[in-house]
């Protein structure tokens, strides 16, 4: 297999909640609900960062992944640590098969639409320029 150079392969994480922020009630759900399309118990996940990563070959993007902290678990409970007393948890990473639509309270949308599609004739413009 020929890989031509420069091969570009870009990471990248996107936040969907960070540490400590705070969401409201629907936000809350919509996340749940996306989690638990994507084969996650919501009640299993810390509270904390959510991100999904995926990579960008080119133009492509490769599989895209949940990543968040979740409980440990035993018999169905939640362990804790002895000396700490503090719940046990552990990064985990799985693959998103349904993607978290939008948020549709947002209000911008029609700015970042007309940004983007400005971003995309910039990139058009510049391909058939090289």
């Amino acid at each position: 297999m020929n890989i031509h150079v420069p091969h570009q392969v870009i990471k990248q994480i996107v936040t969907v909640v960070d540490d400590d922020q705070e969401i409201t009630p629907e936000q809350r759900q919509r996340v749940a609900d996306w989690l638990s399309a994507n084969g996650v118990d919501p009640a299993t996940v810390a509270q904390g960062k959510i991100t999904l990563e995926y990579k960008v070959y080119g133009a492509r993007t490769r599989r895209q992944f949940i990543g968040f902290r979740q409980y440990y678990l035993e018999d169905g409970k939640k362990v804790h640590a002895e000396a700490t007393n503090d719940v046990v948890t552990f990064h985990r990473y799985v693959e998103q098969h349904t993607e978290l639509e939008p948020d549709p309270s947002w209000e911008g949308w029609e700015a970042y639409d007309a940004h983007m599609t400005e971003r995309r004739k910039a990139r058009a413009q510049e391909a058939g320029e090289q």
